[in-house]
């Protein structure tokens, strides 16, 4: 099979420290490892809490920000086409996305986000997103995308039954991939699968929506 392009990347960042031709000596591989680990020091203490470990490197590193630029830029390359493989099924996994009617910037915007977190592995993400943008669909189907009023899931559901945007199937779907959305959300972290689940479910919802708003204008 012919070569990918994340593969050659990646092999391009292991000759990136050997511009001269050379094997790296001890010392530089030893040096390589630090300003790898201090990278990877640098994004975790931007992503989660961590201690007081490296807080004497981090004020060092302000007086030298372009060092701290080129590894951070060097420890995100290398994470990203580790990843690039993964990525690629998650994109495969997905449907094509289907519509009749275009949904307005707001949905849509959920809906990528919803995809893209998922692509990239952010799988808390991606179902939180799935279930905004099928809640923004409904909101926007009823007419009541942007107004400043506190609808629970439940009501919207409800409205949208007895406008014939939803039916009975459609309806016991959005409120199972509601509850699953509101599970990972509160209390029950999900994986890969259980992400892709919610994601192809509010995402066929929101098609079978718009299909039905379609239908009700005509």
């Amino acid at each position: 099979m012919e070569q990918r392009l994340s593969e050659w990347l990646s092999l391009q960042v292991d000759l990136f420290d050997r511009r001269e031709g050379n094997s790296p000596s001890e010392a530089d591989r030893r040096a390589r490892f630090y300003l790898e680990r201090i990278a990877e020091e640098l994004i975790e203490g931007r992503e989660r809490f961590t201690d007081e470990r490296f807080e004497v490197l981090e004020h060092a590193l302000r007086n030298e920000p372009e060092i701290a630029e080129s590894e951070i830029d060097r420890a995100l390359i290398v994470a990203l086409l580790s990843e690039m493989r993964q990525m690629v099924e998650r994109v495969t996994n997905l449907s094509k996305l289907e519509r009749v009617n275009i949904p307005s910037e707001q949905t849509a915007r959920y809906v990528e986000e919803a995809a893209r977190s998922y692509i990239h592995g952010l799988y808390q993400s991606s179902a939180a997103m799935s279930r905004v943008a099928l809640e923004q669909a409904l909101k926007e189907a009823l007419g009541r995308q942007g107004v400043e009023d506190f609808s629970p899931f439940k009501r919207l559901k409800k409205e949208a039954k007895e406008k014939g945007i939803l039916n009975e199937v459609t309806g016991a779907a959005a409120g199972d991939i509601a509850k699953l959305a509101s599970q990972v959300i509160h209390h029950r972290p999900t994986d890969s699968e259980g992400s892709l689940k919610i994601l192809d479910g509010s995402r066929g919802l929101i098609v079978q929506i718009y299909q039905a708003l379609d239908l009700t204008s005509q």
